[in-house]
């Protein structure tokens, strides 16, 4: 008859085996673990969103104009916005739409370079700066005229304003802009986060890769630090803003 008995010192070994994986599984619910799958999150969620925003824009101008450059509505290149990761707090992530400076001139109306009775055109071209961010606001403008101003009215034709005339506009980006990139962001966020994060293949990679690591002997949390690390690494290339 064979007796086999197990060892105090190889059961103790085992129990240290079996501790270091549950600890290291336990880690895997901790802010600093879940912080590194928001970095990742808001890159996978962020490339998508920008996307679907040039889609909508293309096909409603009228609300989303402001934020590109005059003319290139929906045009990738000629956003005017970035997306911002702000706050990661024990996994939740604050995403914050930051707006650039205009570079290009407005536009002109066609009308406006025909000579006039004078045979005079206009010919002075300004910069909004702060088109994206005023118009989304929705913030009056309101400034001095330094020099003789024309523009198309909506219904009269050429209108013309005198140096030292204060103007105001009150609603400089038209009725359907004030807000409506950050009415589209939430409403975005909210319907397609959950899908597109469930189907990024983030999430089975994580448990592909740290199931390898944890089967070696020895492993613990330092070795899924490292390899969740990794992961994220290599998806999120140190960005912290998607333009």
């Amino acid at each position: 008859m064979i007796k086999l008995s197990i060892t105090k010192s190889s059961l103790e070994a085992l129990n240290r085996e079996i501790d270091l994986k549950v600890k290291a599984i336990g880690h895997m619910t901790q802010p600093d673990f879940l912080n590194e799958i928001s970095k990742a999150a808001f890159i996978i969620l962020g490339e998508r969103f920008v996307l679907a925003v040039d889609r909508f824009s293309a096909t409603n101008p009228k609300r989303m104009h402001h934020i590109y450059e005059w003319n290139k509505v929906g045009n990738p290149s000629a956003r005017l916005f970035v997306l911002n990761r702000m706050i990661l707090v024990n996994g939740n992530m604050t995403i914050n739409a930051n707006f650039k400076q205009s570079k290009t001139p407005v536009p002109i109306d066609p009308e406006l370079l025909s000579p006039g009775p004078t045979g005079k055109i206009v010919t002075k071209r300004n910069i909004f700066r702060d088109k994206a961010e005023v118009m989304e606001s929705g913030k009056p403008v309101r400034y001095q005229a330094k020099k003789m101003l024309a523009f198309m009215g909506s219904d009269l034709g050429i209108k013309f304003i005198q140096p030292g005339t204060t103007v105001n506009n009150n609603n400089p980006g038209g009725k359907y802009v004030k807000g409506s990139l950050a009415t589209f962001m939430s409403a975005w966020y909210n319907k397609n986060a959950q899908t597109i994060m469930d189907s990024s293949g983030l999430y089975q990679r994580i448990v592909n890769e740290t199931s390898m690591v944890l089967s070696k002997k020895n492993a613990g949390i330092t070795d899924v630090q490292a390899i969740t690390k990794q992961i994220v690494n290599s998806i999120v290339a140190g960005r912290e803003i998607i333009k």
